[in-house]
């Protein structure tokens, strides 16, 4: 008997690339994929940004193989979907560095004022 936890991770790809439709076209599967991450972008968790990473370079790695067999409006109508996801992407890793950014600052705020009391330094009105 397979347990979850040992299913193969290339069997959870399959079954995570047919949730947007095996039998849909590469580029029908990357619009999907780049509509679904514009509606939930705000609620993507780490894990799920990982399954649309994968789900989306093995869709341009195929596609990129058997490009020339695909008409120039379905190239170029592809490649303008993954110009979108990677600009989602972008804008998802710069909205954790900004979260990041603030908390270190809030954190060093926090120091200082202890180096401040530490030191009888008045603080700077703000």
């Amino acid at each position: 008997m397979i347990k979850p936890t040992h299913i193969p991770g290339a069997l959870i790809l399959v079954i995570a690339t047919c949730l947007f439709g095996c039998s849909k076209p590469l580029d029908q599967q990357g619009h999907d994929i780049v509509q679904e991450v514009e509606n939930r972008k705000g609620d993507i968790t780490e894990e799920e940004w990982r399954r649309y990473d994968s789900l989306m370079t093995d869709i341009e790695n195929e596609f990129q193989e058997k490009g020339d067999a695909w008409p120039d409006s379905v190239r170029e109508a592809f490649n303008k979907d993954l110009g979108k996801y990677k600009m989602l992407r972008l804008m998802h890793e710069i909205e954790g560095f900004k979260s990041g950014m603030k908390d270190a600052m809030d954190q060093f705020e926090g120091a200082m004022d202890v180096v401040r009391d530490t030191l009888d330094i008045p603080q700077e009105n703000q």
